[in-house]
C-alpha cells in the first residue's frame, strides 16, 4: 500500500534536512556571480565603456569554462548530499519504510536537488546584472548572454548531477561512490592515453594514433568542456551538445532503474549490485595493469618487451588483489575469482601480443604497385624543414608539424603519379626493419601519403637510414612538385601570387633586418624564387662553414645561413588578411639574389 503524499511535501520536506546545502550554495554562486561581477568592473575604471562592456558580457554568456567547473562541483555535491541515504542500511530502512514508491522517492529528492540550484544560480545571476547595471553597462546588452549561458549552465548541471547520483546509487559507500564519480570524469581520458601509448608503441608507421584524443571528450567533464571551448573559440560545438543530452537521458535513466532495485542490505558495501563486480574488476584492472606496463616499459630505456609484459602482470595481480579487498574488505579474500584475474591476463597478453609483434601485419603493409595512384612525401629533417618543420600557412591559417593532423594537411598540398622514387624509398624501409634501422640513431622519420586506385587515402611514417633518405631527396628535389612542397612560395596557390607580396625580410644575426617593399620586393622575390629552383638538393642542404674565414666579404653573409620573411596579404569585402611565409633559406652561393640585394641597398643608400 502506498501513501498519497503529494511530491511537492515530499519536496519540502527534503529540503528543510538540507538547509546547510542551500547556505552554502547561496555563499558560493553570489561569490562567483555579484561578487565576482564587482571586481572585474571595478578592476575596469581606467577602460572605456566597450571594454567594461565585454568584461561584464564574459561572465554571463557561454564559455566560461571556470564557471561551467564551479557547476561541476556543485552538481557532484547536490548528488552526493541528496542520495547519502543509499549507503546506510538504516537510513535505507527508514526511507523504504515510508508508504511511497521508491521511484516517486527518488525523483522527490532528484527535484529538490535541482531546483534549489537553479533558483539559487538564476538570483545570484540576475544580481550579478544589477550591479552591472549600476556600472554603466545596459541590461538590454546583457540579457541575451544571461539566457544563453544560464540555459547552457542548467543543461551542463543536469549531466553532471545525473553521472553524479549514477555513482552514488550504483556504490554502497560514500567513499567509492566519490571513487566513481572520479573514475566516470576520467576513464575515458585514461583509456585513451594508454591505448594511445601501446599503439605508437606496437603501430610505429602509424600517423591515425594521435586523433585518439576525441575518446575523452566522451566522458560528462570532457563534453562540457568541449561544449565551452566550442562556444568560446567559435568551432564546433552542436556534436558535444547532442552527446550531453543524450548522456543527460542516459543516466537519468540509469538511475530511475537502480532506484527501484537497490536492495537496503547492499548499504555500506562496495557495491550496491554485487553481481557486477567481476565485471567492474576486468574494466578497471586490464587499462591499469596496462598502464603499469607501459611505464615499466618506458622507464628502463632498453625498449625490451618482457619489462613491458612484466609490468603488465605485475599489475593485474596487484591491481586485482586490490580491487578484492575493497570488495570484501578481508585479507584472505584477495585471491578469490582467480576466473576474472585469468581472463583479465589473457586479454591483456592478446591485446600485447598483438600490437608489439604486429599480428594484424598493419606494419608490413606495403600495396602492391599498380594499386597506387599517387604518392607524397616529406621529412622533418629534409629540405623545408625549416618552414614546415615550424610554421606554414594553409588557406591563410599557420599550421605546424606538431599533430598528426597537420602532417597529412601539408602531405596534401602536393603529390606526383610518378612515384617510383618514394615507392622504392618505402621498400628500402620495410627491407632494413623500419624502424630497427635506426639504432645508431642516424635516422630521418620520413611520412609517406599513398593515394589508391580505390580512391582511398592512407598514410604511414617510417625510419629510415640518413645516406638512403639523402640519395631519394636529391633525386625528388629534380621534381617540381617537390620542390613546391618543400618551399610553398613555389607552388601556383593564388595565396603567394607575386601581387599579394607586401615585403621581403631579411634576417640577421646579431644586425638589423634588411627590408624591402614595393616593386623591388617583387623583383627579388622573383629572382629569388628562380635561383631556388635552381639550386641542388646538396647545394641547399649544405651549410657554408666560412664562420672562421678571414677572406669573407664583410659586405656579404660571412658564410652564415640567412633566412628570408615573405609578407602577403590578401584583401576581400570585409576586411584584410596578412600572413608571413619565413625561413627561407639564402645561402651565400645565392649570387643574383645578393646582387639585387647589394643593389637595391645601393639604391635607398642603405649599407648591407
Amino acid at each position: 500500500m502506498t501513501s498519497k503524499i503529494s511530491f511537492l511535501k515530499l519536496m519540502q520536506e527534503d529540503a528543510k534536512r538540507r538547509n546547510w546545502m542551500l547556505v552554502f550554495l547561496s555563499v558560493l554562486f553570489f561569490v562567483c556571480y555579484p561578487v565576482l561581477m564587482m571586481i572585474a568592473l571595478d578592476a575596469q575604471t581606467t577602460v572605456n565603456d566597450i571594454w567594461r562592456n565585454r568584461v561584464a558580457v564574459d561572465l554571463l554568456a557561454p564559455g566560461n569554462i571556470a564557471m561551467a567547473l564551479v557547476v561541476t562541483a556543485a552538481a557532484a555535491m547536490i548528488a552526493a548530499a541528496e542520495f547519502s541515504y543509499v549507503h546506510s542500511k538504516e537510513k535505507m530502512d527508514l526511507y523504504y519504510s515510508i508508504p511511497v514508491r521508491r521511484k516517486k522517492l527518488f525523483l522527490s529528492g532528484y527535484m529538490t536537488g535541482f531546483l534549489m540550484f537553479v533558483g539559487i544560480f538564476l538570483v545570484c545571476e540576475i544580481l550579478a546584472m544589477l550591479v552591472a547595471a549600476t556600472k554603466g553597462v545596459s541590461l538590454s546588452l546583457l540579457f541575451l548572454p544571461f539566457l544563453k549561458g544560464s540555459v547552457l549552465h542548467i543543461i551542463e548541471f543536469l549531466l553532471i548531477y545525473s553521472a553524479a547520483a549514477f555513482a552514488m546509487l550504483f556504490t554502497g559507500n560514500t567513499l567509492i561512490a566519490v571513487f566513481g564519480m572520479a573514475v566516470i570524469a576520467g576513464y575515458g581520458p585514461a583509456v585513451t592515453m594508454i591505448a594511445q601509448a601501446y599503439i605508437e608503441t606496437g603501430f610505429y608507421t602509424a600517423l591515425k594514433a594521435i586523433q585518439l584524443w576525441k575518446i575523452a571528450y566522451t566522458t560528462p567533464i570532457g563534453i562540457m568542456i568541449w561544449i565551452e571551448q566550442g562556444i568560446q573559440h567559435g568551432t564546433p560545438w552542436f556534436g558535444a551538445a547532442c552527446m550531453t543530452l543524450g548522456g543527460i537521458v542516459v543516466f537519468f535513466l540509469a538511475d530511475l532503474w537502480m532506484c527501484t532495485h537497490h536492495r537496503a542490505e547492499c548499504g555500506g558495501m562496495a557495491l550496491a549490485f554485487p553481481k557486477t563486480e567481476q565485471i567492474l574488476k576486468i574494466l578497471m584492472v586490464l587499462p591499469g595493469a596496462l598502464a603499469i606496463g607501459i611505464v615499466a616499459y618506458g622507464m628502463t630505456g632498453s625498449n625490451q618487451y618482457s619489462w613491458l609484459f612484466g609490468g603488465f602482470i605485475f599489475g593485474v595481480l596487484v591491481l586485482g588483489m586490490l580491487m578484492e579487498f575493497i570488495y570484501h574488505k578481508d585479507v584472505k579474500l584477495v585471491f578469490s575469482h582467480k576466473i576474472g584475474t585469468g581472463i583479465t591476463l589473457a586479454a591483456g597478453i592478446l591485446l600485447i601480443c598483438s600490437l608489439v609483434f604486429d599480428w594484424p601485419g598493419y606494419n608490413r603493409w606495403m600495396p602492391a604497385k599498380e594499386e597506387v595512384k599517387a604518392m607524397s612525401v616529406c621529412s622533418r629533417g629534409g629540405l623545408g624543414a625549416e618552414i614546415y618543420g615550424n610554421l606554414y600557412v594553409i588557406e591563410n591559417q599557420m599550421q605546424s608539424l606538431e599533430t598528426i593532423s597537420d602532417i597529412e594537411s601539408h602531405l596534401d598540398l602536393e603529390q606526383t603519379e610518378q612515384f617510383d622514387v618514394i615507392y622504392d624509398l618505402v621498400e628500402k624501409a620495410h627491407a632494413e626493419g623500419n624502424r630497427d634501422c635506426g639504432e645508431d640513431g642516424n635516422v630521418d622519420e620520413v611520412l609517406v601519403k599513398f593515394v589508391m586506385q580505390n580512391g582511398k587515402v592512407k598514410y604511414r611514417r617510417y625510419f629510415i637510414l640518413d645516406d638512403v633518405w639523402n640519395a631519394a631527396e636529391e633525386k625528388l628535389w629534380k621534381q617540381s612538385w617537390y620542390q613546391q612542397l618543400c618551399y610553398p612560395i613555389l607552388s601556383n596557390d593564388p595565396q603567394y601570387a607575386e601581387e599579394k607580396l607586401t615585403g621581403i625580410r631579411l634576417s640577421y644575426l646579431y644586425e638589423d633586418d634588411v627590408v624591402v617593399t614595393g616593386e623591388d620586393a617583387k623583383e627579388l622575390y622573383r629572382i629569388y624564387k628562380k635561383e631556388l629552383t635552381e639550386k641542388t638538393g646538396q647545394e641547399l642542404k649544405n651549410i657554408p662553414a666560412a664562420e672562421n674565414d678571414a677572406s669573407a666579404d664583410s659586405t656579404d653573409v660571412d658564410g652564415y645561413t640567412r633566412d628570408l620573411y615573405f609578407s602577403f596579404e590578401e584583401r576581400t569585402k570585409d576586411k584584410t588578411i596578412t600572413y608571413q611565409e619565413y625561413g627561407y633559406p639564402l645561402r651565400k652561393d645565392f649570387a643574383r639574389t645578393w646582387k639585387k640585394i647589394r643593389e637595391i641597398q645601393k639604391k635607398n643608400s642603405e649599407p648591407l
